[in-house]
């Protein structure tokens, strides 16, 4: 019965036991070397449906009770989890516990969100309500003034976060993708789009 509650909403191969999955936390917190919070962490194991909210939740009070992990308030910010000593030698065991391919992608995706949440405070990329739709306010910060910066009418809101996605996937990739197209610079526009698996 513990194993089908674990498993709610998540792939084959995911963790299974709560063991399994503070071990997991503690393998990314420990992967990417840098405190995050909650939703971090729920958005990274999510992308691959490897742990289901509550349970990440109760996981979480866990490591914190146990001392494998700490809280960090930040003043304006959700608080942040940092691992210790003690959570980086449970990280050690995640090896014989966890399959490789479900270590990797935790990590990757632990990466990418920090990565892209570093981003987001390095250029503008804001979304808003217009009629008839919505428009993505994209900018890209120069030491005096911005290198680019331009608004994106969308239908839809998911087409407007897509587009927000993409830019903060690499603002100055898709700087030199416009420069290129205005400018006609041809060999550049051919390798102006991202993969589908860099984009977060």
């Amino acid at each position: 019965m513990e194993s089908e509650i674990f498993k709610a909403g998540t792939r084959h191969g995911a963790p299974t036991t709560n063991d399994e999955i503070k071990i997991l936390i503690c393998y990314i917190l420990s992967k990417t070397g840098a405190p995050m919070n909650f939703e971090q962490i729920h958005e990274s194991l999510l992308e691959n449906e490897l742990v289901n909210y509550f349970e990440l939740v109760s996981a979480v009070d866990s490591l914190i009770g146990t001392g494998h992990i700490t809280t960090e308030a930040e003043a304006g910010k959700a608080p942040v989890h940092r691992i210790t000593a003690l959570g980086k030698d449970a990280a050690n065991t995640v090896n014989t516990l966890l399959p490789l391919s479900v270590r990797e992608k935790a990590a990757k995706a632990a990466d990418k969100l920090l990565r892209r949440k570093k981003r987001e405070q390095e250029v503008v990329a804001q979304i808003s309500r217009i009629d008839g739709g919505f428009e993505a306010f994209l900018a890209l910060p120069g030491e005096k003034s911005p290198l680019s910066s331009f608004t994106v009418f969308c239908p839809t809101k998911d087409e407007a976060e897509l587009v927000r996605k993409r830019f903060l996937n690499d603002p100055a990739y898709i700087y030199k993708g416009v420069m290129a197209l205005l400018t006609g610079d041809k060999n550049v526009i051919g390798k102006m789009f991202p993969s589908n698996d860099d984009l977060y």
